[in-house]
């Protein structure tokens, strides 16, 4: 009774990963391989929960045993991260920053800047109201991008009341490591004081990772939420990310 149960929930859940998962590939296209990431995970879930017994008969006892512990273990490791990654969305930033980081994100094919953008974009102009500072745009022009993100956000700000004067411009990374990187080189002159890296809630444990190898010494965060649909999403594909960056990062610096 106790194992059907779990196996009914185990069908649940991978009814709703599998739907989460194809609003994910129409909302964010077809073409990136990790759009699919809830979807397949949502399809063996139902798979799973429906044959157990026929995998199990199939993969006998022992098999299906160990099959399971591992399936639990990379579980366990998984929620942990995530737990870590959940845990940094709540970060709240220091005063007084001399430094303001507004990480890249996307810019729509008409110009305008991705909801996600335009809300860092906003956490970073608030600090800045508020405690003035330098604020860094990073982020080049991608390839389904009319113009650098950096730009458009440098543009977005001047806009909102921000002087040219306290931007400053990287219009040459893509990704967290380089955006971060390059902020760094582009602030050598007054890294005489605390720094605010803002990005989206997921992001910022990532962030605070890359920004501590670079260099970076006194760094606080600012969370920020654009899409609420996409979130668990991309909370998902930050795991994979970290991973990535924790690997290439411990060997590069």
């Amino acid at each position: 009774m106790k194992e059907n149960s779990f196996f009914r929930n185990m069908y649940i859940i991978g009814l709703v990963f599998s739907a989460y998962g194809l609003l994910m590939v129409l909302m964010m296209g077809p073409l990136y391989f990790f759009n699919y990431f809830f979807l397949v995970w949502g399809l063996v879930l139902i798979y799973t929960s429906t044959c157990h017994i026929q995998i199990n008969e199939k993969l006998g006892e022992k098999m299906y045993t160990v099959l399971k512990a591992a399936t639990y273990i990379c579980l366990a490791i998984f929620l942990s991260v995530e737990a870590m990654i959940f845990a940094y969305s709540f970060s709240k930033p220091e005063k007084d920053a001399s430094i303001i980081i507004v990480l890249g994100s996307g810019v729509n094919r008409n110009g305008s800047l991705s909801s996600d953008f335009k809300a860092r974009l906003d956490a970073g102009r608030e600090y800045y109201e508020e405690n003035g500072g330098t604020i860094v745009v990073t982020g080049k022009k991608g390839r389904d991008e009319p113009i650098a993100e950096a730009l458009a956000a440098k543009e977005y700000l001047v806009k909102m009341g921000v002087k040219q004067t306290d931007i400053r411009v990287d219009d040459q990374s893509k990704n967290t490591h380089e955006n971060i990187l390059n902020a760094y080189n582009l602030t050598r002159d007054i890294q005489n004081g605390k720094t605010v890296i803002v990005s989206t809630c997921f992001h910022l444990f990532r962030a605070n990772f890359i920004a501590h190898k670079i260099g970076f010494d006194d760094v606080s965060l600012k969370p920020s939420v654009g899409n609420y649909l996409i979130l668990p999403h991309y909370y998902a594909r930050e795991f994979f990310a970290l991973v990535k960056d924790f690997i290439v990062l411990n060997d590069l610096l």
